[in-house]
């Protein structure tokens, strides 16, 4: 799933060919999962509970039946999607099953068969639909760390870790919100005070932002680093949303979701923000970004051309920036800019 977008400093030819090699290539070796737990004779393809301890048991009972009805969750919103047409978001939901899928890659032996619960509201409103997949979410992580616990409370340290790592290999950057209002804050924050705190979150955020592109992006990215550098800009956000930094935020916490999380529409609602936010201010190119984005990886040519449009009469200039948009605008209009 997870693939990189090539930096858009590149010119002409040069950037087109890197950009759709990004939207292309998968990285290598970067977003692995944590390692399943192994003995000397392979990985631990089952864990073995029985009646005999009934708290062990029914703690893990519990926690298969929160996967199970996860998974049933993200199945129905995922046909919900499909069923309106909504392709991004159908993707989404069918990344999140996926990714519990290869979360868990261990079965419990001795455990009885555990089917699909609940009634089917694959024909319910799309909140309600979310609001399911979430609750199932955090039940299934509550009782994986719950079975942890008791298999700590009983010494057995290696069961502990592998049910542990389960919970860790479930992917938090595709464990999605679904509704752009749960995850997008609105578009009328104004950056108009200077907030030492914020100031000092900014930078901190910055730091882990620069430190998780590594030297070499394409094979040396640090996705912990880039998770906690998305999660201290939206944090800026959330608690100082008066704070001039605000709009910078916006700005990497898109370039995290485009460069490393591949996730399209939420990196150019982000780099929106920046634009609102700053009121067109810009001293980072949103809007060229952007455009790159609707061009290459959405094929939404109307938002590109605006955006290139607003490229050339509101970012910063960056090298060959104005002359591609101006290229792209030629293009896909037939028209000189």
């Amino acid at each position: 799933m997870h693939r990189k977008w090539i930096s858009c400093a590149a010119v002409g030819s040069l950037m087109s060919l890197a950009m759709l090699a990004g939207c292309g290539a998968g990285t290598i070796g970067l977003n692995l999962k944590p390692s399943a737990s192994r003995t000397p004779e392979g990985p631990i393809k089952s864990m073995a509970v029985g009646p005999n301890d009934p708290a062990l048991y029914q703690a893990v009972k519990a926690a298969e039946q929160a996967r199970v009805t996860y998974r049933y969750r993200l199945t129905v919103l995922e046909g919900y999607y499909n069923h309106n047409g909504n392709h991004v978001k159908t993707e989404y939901a069918r990344d999140e099953r996926r990714n519990l899928d290869t979360a868990q890659w261990f079965k419990w032996e001795g455990l009885e068969q555990i089917p699909a619960q609940g009634e089917d509201i694959s024909r319910g409103d799309e909140m309600n639909l979310v609001e399911q997949v979430v609750i199932a979410r955090k039940t299934w992580i509550d009782a994986m760390n719950k079975v942890a616990g008791i298999y700590d409370g009983m010494g057995m340290a290696d069961q502990s870790r592998t049910v542990r790592i389960a919970v860790k290999r479930l992917q938090p950057e595709c464990c999605y919100t679904y509704l752009d209002s749960a995850t997008i804050p609105p578009e009328d924050l104004r950056p108009t005070a200077v907030i030492p705190e914020a100031d000092q979150l900014y930078a901190q955020a910055l730091s882990l932002f620069r430190e998780g592109k590594g030297l070499l992006p394409m094979f040396a990215t640090r996705y912990d680093k880039e998770r906690q550098a998305f999660e201290l800009f939206s944090k800026l956000i959330d608690t100082y949303p008066t704070s001039t930094k605000i709009a910078l935020a916006a700005y990497y916490n898109a370039e995290i979701e485009k460069e490393y999380f591949n996730n399209n529409d939420l990196a150019v609602k982000w780099y929106e923000r920046c634009w609102q936010w700053s009121e067109n201010r810009l001293t980072e190119p949103a809007y060229f970004q952007a455009a790159s984005v609707y061009d290459i990886r959405m094929h939404d040519y109307a938002k590109a051309v605006e955006c290139y449009s607003n490229c050339l009469k509101h970012d910063p200039s960056r090298l060959g920036n104005f002359d591609y948009a101006r290229k792209r605008i030629k293009d896909l209009t037939g028209t000189e800019p």
